[in-house]
């Protein structure tokens, strides 16, 4: 198997934006050394490069990539992606953006530079002045399989094109399959609050905005500086896959868990020990066969009967802190094992991983899950207080959901009662009446009850205790419990105690209801008194009363409604949180 090209999914260093001396004829200045595909190559190997793309100014040095894939070993060499960094131009402003294709060959490269320098010709362009905009890029390359990665941070940036557009740019980066390139932390932070200003809630702060660094290299002979050797070393970024163009799609789809900065894949790649490579032969009726492991997850799938467990069993023999089953015994007579693991020097016919290595027994899943026995391979696995902390929180986390329900039913059954169709509406005429210098009798009702006790505090404390005393006899009369003289005594004392609350919120609710009388006593005789007004003064009562009502609707509506928002948002945050965990 290559070295380089594993049939599992590794982290390949990358870097898609590096310079050759062409970018002379349209930049100024812009190279500095002598380029050399021979120095590269070596440069490349030396740092460890798996994917790389050679992108000067709005030109392809094709002889660059011609004589590169000459000699290219898919096996051994790192893969070279034909790519170039375009000058876009967009009303009055420019910015940069690499265009990476789906092309590792000479003839197909040959066609993409045809093309471009056939629209640049047209364009009566110098080397120069060259500029596209994106829908000649895309006239130009209209089924061509490419990545548009545009600049960010601070020069050249796709944030400075789309000035005031940011949601443009977004559509930009969503339909093209682009993440932002040279972005300092600072700018990311300025760029996710942006996007997320105009997205839905549910799609907020989901960390899938792809950034990658890349070394912008101008001299290959001081690779991998940035730039031209006078801004320091460019610190990789990594992707995971395998050494193809489809990794990079994977990475930019996939950022938070397939791309890594060199301090997040330094934070990750600790060295562990692993199985890297099982052999096993001289088994009747099995073929031979070299199984290399990935350093992550490994599955084994097959239909019944096809050698599952038996693989297993020959794995299990190969590890020397496992156990085998004797059931195979007679079936891997004559079996000879190598085995390599990560810290090995070379295979061996047994080997040791310091890991701790849980080993279930094919049915065992059925038993833990479909039977609801969790516990059992919490005891197993040594993480049975880790198992009952889980299941305490989870309990916690449904009796939450359970009352943010039963909040959300009540929230909803208020809103579905509402007249949302009422029309709130306040005349001209009704507040000239309510502002005139007319008299009348006034009292604000409203103010008096935020004053007295709530009725509905009232009664839910009067069912609580009404719901205490009735369970406190049942209680006392059940014959389960065996109470000491002591615990007798606690009974009686909080009965009595309940029995004195109960009688203060019924004092409470009876002087509640007294005030409803007179308050209601009050509103017919200020109605009255009223009534015996001029006209004027009686219109000015109405407007009164009118404009109350709109106000109460109007509050009604709104309190409502923000309530149930509110729940809604609870609820949703924490359905998110539990499935975070």
């Amino acid at each position: 198997m290559s070295k380089l090209n594993k049939k599992y999914s590794v982290w390949q260093k990358i870097d898609l934006h590096i310079h050759t001396d062409s970018s002379q004829k349209t930049k100024d200045n812009d190279y500095k050394g002598i380029f050399s595909v021979k120095i590269l190559h070596e440069k490349l190997i030396e740092q460890d490069v798996k994917i790389f793309s050679l992108t000067d100014h709005n030109i392809i040095n094709i002889q660059a990539y011609k004589e590169y894939f000459d000699t290219y070993h898919a096996d051994t060499d790192p893969l070279l992606l034909l790519g170039v960094e375009l000058d876009i131009e967009r009303k009055d402003k420019t910015y940069h953006s690499l265009l990476i294709f789906n092309c590792s060959n000479s003839t197909y490269a040959e066609k993409i530079n045809d093309r471009l320098e056939k629209k640049f010709t047209a364009k009566s362009l110098s080397l120069k002045e060259r500029k596209l905009t994106i829908e000649e890029i895309i006239e130009t390359f209209p089924v061509d399989d490419f990545f548009f990665i545009p600049h960010a941070g601070n020069t050249a940036s796709i944030v400075d094109g789309y000035k005031g557009e940011i949601e443009e740019a977004q559509k930009m980066l969503i339909l093209l399959q682009s993440p932002l390139e040279k972005v300092p932390e600072k700018c990311k932070q300025i760029y996710n609050y942006n996007f997320d200003t105009i997205l839905y809630e549910a799609f907020k702060n989901k960390d899938d905005y792809a950034y990658i660094e890349f070394s912008d290299n101008h001299n290959i002979q001081k690779y991998p500086c940035r730039h031209k050797g006078d801004i320091g070393d460019h610190e990789f970024y990594s992707i995971k896959g395998s050494k193809n163009y489809e990794t990079i799609r994977l990475a930019f789809i996939d950022p938070k868990s397939r791309i890594k900065s060199s301090v997040e894949f330094n934070a990750i790649s600790q060295p562990r020990n692993f199985i890297e490579t099982l052999k096993f032969k001289s088994l009747s009726n099995i073929e031979d066969s070299t199984l290399d492991f990935s350093p992550h997850l490994n599955v084994i799938i097959g239909g019944r009967s096809s050698g599952k467990s038996l693989l297993m069993d020959i794995l299990n023999r190969s590890i020397d802190q496992l156990e085998v089953d004797s059931k195979y015994d007679s079936i891997e007579e004559g079996l000879e094992i190598e085995i390599k693991s990560k810290f090995d020097a070379s295979f061996k016919k047994k080997t040791s991983v310091d890991t701790s290595i849980i080993q279930i027994n094919q049915g065992d899943i059925v038993n833990f899950f479909e039977k609801n026995k969790l516990e059992d391979l919490a005891r197993k696995t040594d993480k049975l207080t880790q198992y009952s902390l889980a299941k305490e929180e989870f309990r916690v986390q449904k009796s939450k959901l359970e009352e943010l329900i039963n909040d959300l039913q009540k929230g909803y059954n208020e809103a579905f009662d509402l007249d949302v169709h009422q029309k709130l509406i306040l005349h001209q005429h009704t507040i000239e009446k309510y502002l005139s210098n007319e008299y009348l009798f006034k009292v604000d009702i409203l103010e008096i009850e935020k004053l007295l006790e709530s009725k509905d505090l009232l009664t839910i404390n009067e069912i609580l205790l009404s719901s205490l005393i009735d369970n406190l006899d049942k209680f006392k009369e059940s014959d389960f419990f065996a109470l000491t003289t002591e615990e007798k005594q606690i009974l009686i004392d909080f009965d009595k105690l309940v029995k004195t609350k109960k009688k203060e919120i019924d004092q409470a609710t009876s002087r509640r209801n007294r005030f409803d009388i007179f308050l209601n006593k009050v509103k017919i005789n200020i109605q009255i008194a009223n009534s015996t007004l001029n006209t004027e003064g009686q219109e000015k009562a109405q407007a009164q009363e009118s404009i109350q009502k709109k106000i109460s609707a109007t509050a009604k509506l709104f309190s409502t409604l923000s309530n149930l928002r509110k729940i809604t948002k609870e609820v949703s945050l924490t359905t998110s949180h539990i499935r975070k965990k």
